[in-house]
């Protein structure tokens, strides 16, 4: 699966300032990480995997499989989704199933995603807040990044089902 950016920080130059800003993202990628597993959305592991840290022209950014999209924003119905991520996640989480095959199973769940799109997307089940953790954790690195001046923080979260994009100014 390809990859998205979820975080990027800008605006700077200075190199005690990037250390900061990889500080930064480092405590939103764990944070990210911990969410994942306290709401249940971890099942292979591979999307937290996918979490890596780069340098980027005046900041650094956070960037992971596009499979947080999901995470974040749900499937809204539509097509189908690929039976066979369906039928890894059924592996990966570990779901038994009786009198139905496992194909049969990845089946209906792609059919009940396809028209009525996934428990994130209906808000039957809770998301991964991006958000809510760069709010958490940007108080404790406020001052530092406030020396780097002009700061911008930006959630990225685009995908193929949504695009949208949010900027928290530190000033």
């Amino acid at each position: 699966m390809s990859e998205m950016v979820i975080l990027r920080v800008s605006g700077t130059r200075r190199e005690e300032n990037k250390e900061t800003i990889f500080r930064f993202l480092e405590v939103v990628r764990r944070g990210i990480i911990s969410d994942q597993q306290q709401k249940g959305l971890r099942s292979s592991g591979e999307s937290a995997a996918s979490l890596s840290i780069a340098e980027k022209n005046r900041g650094a950014e956070l960037r992971g499989s596009a499979y947080f999209q999901q995470q974040i924003k749900g499937r809204r119905p539509g097509r189908f989704p690929p039976i066979k991520s369906i039928l890894e996640w059924i592996d990966a989480k570990g779901i038994s199933f009786d009198g139905i095959s496992k194909k049969s199973l990845a089946f209906v769940i792609a059919r009940k995603i396809a028209k009525k799109g996934t428990d994130i997307f209906l808000r039957k089940s809770p998301a991964l807040d991006v958000k809510k953790i760069v709010k958490t954790y940007e108080p404790t690195f406020r001052g530092e990044l406030i020396k780097a001046k002009k700061i911008v923080l930006q959630t990225a979260i685009r995908g193929a089902l949504y695009k949208s994009a949010q900027a928290l100014r530190v000033t």
